[in-house]
């Protein structure tokens, strides 16, 4: 048999000949929802993969492996030999034109065709994005200072349950958490607190991840039990018991992962003990690229099987590439004890090697209109429907740290319109600060507490932070109010030309001082200030 496929297994995800000498897979799976020219070439020896006009993969494959007797199928596969089609396995696509050269096109031909014949394709519009219906009730940043992470508290920025680096080795960059990998014997790991698994009906898995390698089946989450009971260091263990984990591979296979879910402790922290001795265990194969940062959710729906039954389905970079049934295991059976970020239930698999950018649990199914909104937003905001405008990491709040992503955006050559915008001329700049300061904010330009009015505290505030004309990097609290990065003269500049230097809140003001008294003002108070810093150290 020789079949053309459109898959995601590393091995036979684009050409089968049942046999792994001459398979072969995509080196990038054609992205789905989009026209593809897709051609497939065979010279005698050589087998050769073309998407949109370009070579993708080519492979000594040694042979047709054709049935001779068998037609062509379109959108379902032949079994071995020819005989019986492979009913598991019907194509669910749009095909435009099918074509069959009785001589091998050479890549510029191909090339020729494809840019030839492109327009007359258009691809389907994207599905749309959409807020969430509510915020994740976990959520971890690893926002913490740059250094290493020994003992380090991770934050839960949505809930109460923060979680704690175990074991050393742990480093942090102040937006990510990197973890070495290695033998769970030795290698650290993120530890959660108890029940928050068990105590739910429905959840979502989402986090922004990077691997940068991977043996013997690690585990990018793993909540459950071991045959030892709750452990808190690395090392014991054995096998595990209860579990929901999703691994990064299986084995060191970069292109296959598992998902799964077991119910084999007669213990549970849920109050469900549910059908103990029950395993739901699925195999996906999607290719994993080292150092390349993904979107990942893992969703496990408790009614949302076609039969009403619960259903686990796997979302990568916004694209459905699995759901997996029959799910017969309530997360209210697991007796979650061990909640663990990077290292599995099981000991004889190895710890998680790479970084995390966010990691977010959801107490409800998220959809893919939600997730492709949540890669929109990124990792910083969380997406929530009817969100405060000017809230760019979605807490409810108009704050410092609002600012500070704000400055960020002003600063990157490609900054989120969308969001950072605020007055929709097409580029994010200081105008957009004060859109945020002065509409949706109502205070003024070197509000460093952000209470409403520009005062001598502000400045008490940043001064005494030391970081004033030292070029270190400054926040909006640390006096970066003209968001370039630092504390300078020009933050000065910018605040004092604001004009609202204890002039009370802004809706309070009715006229400003003069540019040449606020020059006056600004000059006499940068001495005073020294002062009143240099005496503060005494």
């Amino acid at each position: 048999n020789n079949s053309f496929n459109y898959g995601t297994n590393q091995d036979f995800g684009a050409m089968g000949h049942w046999g792994d000498a001459f398979d072969i897979g995509w080196s990038r799976v054609p992205k789905s929802n989009v026209w593809h020219h897709l051609a497939y070439t065979y010279d005698g020896s050589m087998g050769r993969l073309y998407v949109d006009g370009k070579l993708d993969k080519e492979k000594d494959t040694t042979g047709l492996d054709i049935a001779p007797t068998s037609p062509i199928a379109i959108g379902a596969q032949w079994q071995l030999g020819g005989l019986d089609l492979d009913l598991s396995r019907l194509g669910s696509l749009a095909i435009g034109r099918v074509r069959v050269h009785d001589d091998v096109l050479s890549g510029s031909q191909i090339e020729t065709n494809y840019l030839e014949e492109m327009a007359s394709f258009v691809s389907p519009p994207p599905p749309p994005s959409e807020p969430l219906a509510a915020a994740p009730v976990h959520r971890y940043d690893f926002n913490n200072a740059a250094g290493t992470g020994l003992g380090a508290t991770i934050t839960d920025q949505a809930g109460d349950a923060d979680g704690m680096v175990i074991g050393e080795g742990v480093t942090f960059t102040g937006s990510q958490v990197s973890l070495p990998g290695g033998t769970s014997d030795v290698a650290p790991y993120i530890d959660l607190p108890n029940g928050i698994i068990s105590s739910l009906t429905d959840a979502t898995f989402e986090m922004w991840v990077t691997v940068e390698g991977a043996t013997n089946t690690p585990r990018f989450f793993s909540f459950g039990s071991t045959v030892d009971g709750e452990l808190d260091e690395p090392g014991g263990g054995g096998a595990d018991q209860d579990v929901i984990s999703f691994s990064v591979t299986r084995g060191g296979n970069l292109g296959r992962q598992n998902t799964t879910i077991k119910n084999a402790d007669e213990a549970t922290l849920g109050g469900d003990v549910g059908d103990v001795g029950a395993l739901n265990s699925f195999n996906t194969t999607v290719p994993t690229y080292l150092d390349e940062e993904m979107h990942l959710a893992i969703v496990y729906d408790s009614d949302g099987g076609t039969d009403g039954g619960a259903v686990i389905k796997h979302y990568r970079n916004g694209e459905l590439v699995a759901t997996s049934s029959p799910v017969e295991i309530a997360l209210a059976s697991l007796n979650d004890v061990n909640n663990w970020i990077g290292r599995s239930n099981n000991a004889a698999e190895n710890n998680f090697q790479g970084s995390f950018d966010e990691f977010r649990i959801y107490d409800y199914a998220l959809n893919l209109n939600q997730i492709l909104g949540n890669i929109g937003a990124g990792p910083n905001v969380v997406n929530v429907g009817g969100g405060l405008a000017g809230d760019y990491n979605g807490d409810g709040q108009l704050d410092a740290s609002d600012l500070d992503l704000q400055a960020a955006a002003i600063a990157s050559p490609t900054p989120d319109l969308n969001r950072f915008d605020e007055n929709n001329d097409g580029v994010v700049s200081l105008d957009d600060r004060g859109v945020w300061l002065h509409d949706l904010r109502k205070t003024w330009f070197g509000d460093a507490d952000l209470n409403g009015v520009f005062d001598t505290g502000d400045m008490v505030l940043v001064f005494t932070k030391g970081k004033y004309e030292t070029g270190e990097a400054a926040t909006w609290e640390e006096g970066d109010w003209d968001a370039d990065g630092v504390f300078s003269s020009g933050d000065l500049v910018a605040a004092f030309s604001d004009g609202g230097y204890e002039q009370g809140p802004r809706g309070a003001v009715s006229a400003v001082p003069e540019p040449s008294g606020l020059l006056m003002l600004l000059l006499g108070t940068l001495p005073f200030f020294s002062r009143r810093r240099a005496g503060h150290g005494k």
